[in-house]
């Protein structure tokens, strides 16, 4: 499975996230119910994870141009912990 398939699969399993988008290295997700990206982004980052809210209902991820499946792997667990948290 290539590294996008594995973040989309992911991302698709967490019932918040109802949209993912992609452009070129970036990746967004937008949650649902009325959740703002800024608490999200908050709980990511009390969980180790850094991301950008953007235009209040957006979260923004840049992944590090060089990361291994095991990191990646850590990564997206952590996204699913913070989401699931809501």
């Amino acid at each position: 499975m290539r590294r996008h398939e594995t973040v989309h699969s992911a991302a698709m399993a967490v019932r918040q996230v109802y949209q993912i988008l992609y452009q070129r290295v970036m990746a967004g997700a937008k949650p649902m119910n009325g959740k703002e990206a800024w608490d999200v982004c908050l709980k990511m980052r009390d969980n180790g994870v850094l991301a950008k809210p953007t235009h209040q209902h957006i979260i923004r991820f840049a992944p590090p141009l060089v990361i291994t499946e095991a990191e990646l792997r850590d990564a997206i667990e952590r996204i699913k912990k913070s989401i699931m948290s809501f």
